[in-house]
Order: C-alpha cells, then structure tokens, then sequence
C-alpha cells in the first residue's frame, strides 16, 4: 500500500522533514547491510556528512576527485543523445542524494522519487547535500524504504538511476525484476559507481590469495566473496551484460580513464 507523506523528526535538533516512510527505523536495520548504513559514527567520517554551517567542499571535491561527477555526467550525455532524458525518476539506493538534486535542475525531468534505507542519509544528511548542490526540493520527494519493494505502480518511470548502489544489493535478480516492474517500456536504467572487475584483477587476486593463504582459487566467487559488513558484491562486464540480458535490456557500457564506467541499459534502442 503506497502511503502518504509523514513528518518525521530526525535525532538532531532541526525541526521536522517530510519524507515518506516504506519501512520503519527497526526493519531497515534488519535489511541487507542495514545496520552498517545506519550507524552515524561510522558516516561521520565519510566525505558525505556534512555538519551545520558546511559549504559543502570537502564532498564537491569528492564527488571531483574519485570521477562520481565525470560518470554522472556522461551519463546524462547518454541519456540526452537517446532522448531518454525526461519525466519521472527513481534514485534507488539514493543516499544523501547528490545524484537527486542534480538530476532536479535538468528542466527534462519532472519529479524524482529518492530511496534509501539510511535513515540519516535520506532525512537531514540529504536536505543539506540537495542545498548545497542547488537542487529544487519541490522536484524531490525523499523515501525511507528499500529499493526491492518500490510502493508505485507499473511503468511509472521513464529513467531509474542507481548511483553506487547495484553492487550493494544481494539479490539482484530480485532487484531487477521490481526495477523493471516499475520502469516504463522505452525507459532506462542508469548505473554508476559501479567498478566490474577486469582479467587483470583476477590474475592479481589469484596470485595473492595464493602468496597469503597458500591456496590457488580459480573460482571466481571464491575469489571475490560479497564484503561482510557494507555488502558489496562483484562483478565482471559479462556479468553485468547477463543479468541485464537476461530482462531483455540491452547493456551500453561506457569506460572513462582507468576505472570508472557508466551502464546505461534499455529494450530500446539508445
């Protein structure tokens, strides 16, 4: 049941922001990894948080520094080029959505449901960040929920984007099924953040892992297992090409420098 925007008072003393809750504070610690992305001592130390009377720099340079921008960016140039740029947008696994308040000053898109599962991220960390990165907070509409169980209907967007996000989730199948539930016929996914592992970094993960544990591992599973504690899981460009395909999307992936990439994926033509 989809429900109505509530106030709700973060644990600061800042007054009350509406977002809409699809889950309570207790169930998205019980998620995946929920517990790691709710703990504020842990994200106090990351270039996301912003504490009161910040200008913001410290996370623009990140966002410079480790190419985040650059893949948002060519990303859009995607978009653009195949005229997929417009309408109604999920930001699924949104954060302190950076990527949602870029997104709102693209006059092509009309209103962006933001999601994610950390509560402090999504309430006070993601009002700042929309302020200093000059978003329009009308266009945005923050969501405490998970992006495996969107409360939406069919085909109600045109684009979903996840930023740093695909790779978190352990039940990917699950995950595109209910993307594609909800994503209309010609629209796009959009991923960034995303780093598929090369055959280079195979070879080099073999031959530590023998030099370490004295055990030569040619199972690609064995050698890349999901990250404990923050949930990241790994994948090569044929898995990324066989999930998609798999939905019948075809997968463009777009390489910038060394390491970052950019995955735009469509039935339709881009």
């Amino acid at each position: 049941m989809i429900q109505h925007p509530i106030p709700i008072k973060p644990n600061h003393d800042e007054g009350l922001v509406e977002v809409e809750c699809w889950i309570t504070q207790e169930e998205a610690r019980h998620l995946y990894s929920g517990a790691f992305w709710n703990d504020q001592e842990v994200e106090k130390g990351k270039e996301w948080w912003i504490e009161d009377g910040s200008d913001g720099g410290e996370l623009r340079a990140h966002l410079e520094r480790s190419g985040s921008l650059a893949e948002f960016h060519t990303a859009i140039r995607l978009l653009k080029e195949s005229a997929k740029l417009k309408g109604r947008v999920l930001d699924a696994a949104a954060g302190t959505c950076w990527t949602a308040a870029l997104l709102s000053r693209f006059p092509e898109v009309d209103h962006i449901d933001a999601v994610d599962l950390s509560w402090h991220r999504i309430t006070f960390l993601a009002e700042r960040t929309i302020d200093e990165l000059d978003g329009i907070p009308s266009k945005i509409s923050r969501i405490f929920g998970s992006f495996l169980d969107v409360h939406r209907p069919d085909h109600i967007y045109d684009i979903v984007f996840l930023s740093a996000a695909f790779h978190h989730c352990a039940e990917v199948v699950w995950l595109l099924a209910e993307l594609d539930r909800c994503l209309a016929p010609n629209g796009a996914m959009v991923l960034i953040g995303e780093r598929p592992v090369t055959w280079t970094a195979q070879a080099w993960r073999m031959a530590s892992t023998l030099v370490r544990r004295r055990q030569l591992l040619f199972e690609y599973r064995e050698l890349f297992p999901p990250h404990p504690e923050t949930g990241d899981h790994y994948y090569r460009r044929s898995d990324y090409v066989d999930l998609f395909g798999g939905f019948g999307y075809r997968l463009h992936i777009e390489r910038i420098g060394r390491k970052n990439h950019v995955l735009v994926a469509s039935k339709s033509k881009l």
